[in-house]
């Protein structure tokens, strides 16, 4: 296949079909930036990870460094000044002040992080409620303000949503309430009525982190009610409260919201999985990464998006978000407790998913399978609500075409969850539909990869029709290819296990992803493990050799061909090695 530009750092090198039924994936290398290469080099980086970082965007070391100290400063988030006065102002004078959050992972550990934040500065026995995903829907709604009201506060702060609550804030405020809106999520052509809202993403906001997630949000609200409290003269710098214990919060729900890992969001990763590994973390979390048999010491932000956040997410999914954020506050005991039942939870969650999943192929089967249009409209009356989102992002995945799932809600309408892939801004595509077919979808919001509504029964057939028009008139046929971009492995000479640990502690993601190695394999044996696995060796020069995997296939590597591989960290019966995990062989 000739070379074709696919965006600024990545060039089409070849084509090949999948074996597993999905559609053909095109392959090329990232493009080096040679000159910040060098200039990272100059540094004092190695050649090998200058190169990683010199293909995804990164111009000096200070980029990549994790130190706190790095972090921007929340001088330019707009009301976050006159926001920390007013929640100084309700410590000061022991005002009841409750939280409303969110139930996914994003929202959890900013509920937590709001409730052990406001107890270390001093608030009052905070109090949080969190909607329910079947009965009250997202965010602070005029019901969930009232549930609110139950705790009788002054104060009420919302975090990971608000941004479009208006009738919640109308309601709270009507029932004698203040309101603080923290959150993240697009603002819409207006705002709630309140002078207290923080969002990097509202007009007229300056801060330059506009991936922040939920939690990284309410974390600088913190940050800056206690430096308006330390000026005060509640504490001296020795005494002040230290809310970076915080940070693996901040971590989790960052990592598991799938924000993208800008500098900012990677330097607060970096620093959560610090105390995590350092054994400094919420208890629920050790807990969870025993459970999911993966080791604190060393931490990755996979471990984060994939083990410990679908845990805490499968709470919200398939219950109520509460047990989740009570086994983040919680310590001891209590805190084992909650991580068996969420993951007791979340093994309910794979099997619940499982079976929609295989409805979801023969529904699929039926409207052609990979000669699929466009986009997706999935709908069955009796799936579960909690699970759609993430039978939608599996369906984009093998498909590779924006996925939108939909069942029954408990009002009589279809509750939909969409995933997107690159070149269709999903939100803005339901803003069209909304357009288009005015009247027919009751509610949506989201982002540009994943988003939610709600929509009219009858309307289903003139929404999927809306849907498949807007996906082919946005997406190009190369945005309806999966594209996987590679980079450019070091010499043998230099893939050791220290490269490899290398790799592993630092922070990747969506954003900034780990490196995919593309190459020939100098492969010296291979044979079949369990009837269903390769397992083969590399000659790494020097009379080295390094043990490889690519599970799944049977069938041997043939001599130079394209394999996509990965790097890994092996640790063994104190033993320490470097494999080799292939992704994808090119036959």
């Amino acid at each position: 296949m000739g070379m074709a530009p696919i965006g600024a750092r990545f060039l089409i090198l070849g084509a090949a079909q999948l074996g597993d039924g999905r559609r053909s994936i095109s392959y090329g290398f990232r493009i080096i930036d040679d000159e910040a290469c060098a200039r990272l080099q100059q540094e004092g980086m190695p050649a090998w990870l200058a190169r990683l970082y010199a293909s995804r965007g990164v111009k000096t070391a200070q980029e990549v460094r994790p130190h706190l100290s790095e972090l921007l400063h929340y001088r330019t988030m707009r009301n976050i000044d006159a926001t920390a006065r007013r929640i100084a102002r309700a410590i000061e004078e022991g005002e009841t002040i409750v939280v409303v959050g969110d139930y996914d992972a994003d929202g959890a550990t900013a509920t937590a992080a709001a409730i052990l934040g406001l107890r270390m500065l001093g608030a009052r026995e905070p109090r949080f409620v969190v909607p329910d995903r079947f009965k009250h829907g997202y965010g602070l709604s005029a019901e969930v303000a009232r549930l609110a009201a139950e705790h009788r506060p002054s104060l009420l702060i919302t975090v990971d949503n608000g941004i479009g609550a208006f009738s919640g804030v109308e309601e709270a405020r009507r029932l004698g309430m203040d309101v603080i809106i923290t959150d993240h999520h697009l603002a819409g052509d207006r705002l709630p009525d309140t002078p207290w809202i923080v969002n990097p993403n509202q007009p007229g906001c300056v801060f330059a982190g506009k991936h922040t997630a939920g939690v990284g949000v309410l974390f600088y609200v913190l940050l800056a009610t206690r430096s308006l409290l330390m000026t005060a003269g509640r504490w001296t710098q020795a005494q002040k409260p230290r809310l970076e214990s915080l940070l693996d919060l901040v971590a989790l729900g960052t990592v598991a919201d799938v924000v993208q890992l800008d500098a900012n969001n990677r330097r607060l990763v970096a620093a959560g999985l610090a105390r995590i590994r350092n054994g400094q973390s919420r208890a629920l979390v050790r807990h969870l990464f025993d459970l999911s048999r993966r080791t604190t010491a060393y931490a990755t932000a996979s471990d984060l998006g994939f083990y410990v956040g679908p845990r805490i997410n499968a709470a919200g999914r398939m219950v109520d978000m509460t047990l989740g954020i009570q086994g983040l506050i919680a310590d001891g005991e209590r805190a084992a407790e909650i991580a068996q039942a969420l993951d007791d939870i979340n093994r309910e969650r794979k099997e619940t998913q499982k079976q929609m999943e295989l409805q979801a192929a023969a529904l699929l089967d039926e409207i052609g399978g990979l000669s699929a249009p466009a986009g997706l409209v999935l709908y069955r009356p009796e799936w579960h609500e909690g699970v759609i989102g993430l039978v939608a992002s599996r369906v984009k995945e093998k498909y590779w075409r924006p996925t939108i799932v939909l069942c029954d809600d408990q009002d009589g309408h279809l509750k939909g969850s969409g995933r997107s892939i690159v070149g269709l801004h999903l939100r803005d595509a339901l803003d069209w539909i909304d357009r288009k077919l005015p009247g027919s979808i009751l509610k949506f919001g989201g982002h540009a990869m994943a988003a939610g509504l709600t929509l009219r029964r009858e309307a289903l057939e003139a929404f999927r029709n809306a849907f498949v028009d807007v996906c082919a008139r946005w997406l190009s046929p190369q945005a309806l290819e999966r594209q996987l971009l590679l980079d450019t492995p070091a010499a043998w000479s230099e893939i050791d296990f220290a490269a490899a640990s290398t790799l592993e502690s630092l922070v990747w993601g969506h954003g900034f992803e780990e490196p995919i190695f593309g190459s020939s394999l100098p492969i010296v044996r291979q044979e079949i493990l369990k009837d269903a696995h390769l397992r083969f060796e590399v000659d790494a020069g020097g009379g080295r050799r390094l043990k490889g995997i690519c599970f799944g296939r049977t069938a041997p590597i043939e001599p130079g061909h394209m394999v996509a591989w990965r790097l890994m960290a092996e640790r063994w019966n104190g033993y320490e090695n470097a494999t080799i995990r292939v992704e994808q062989v090119f036959d």
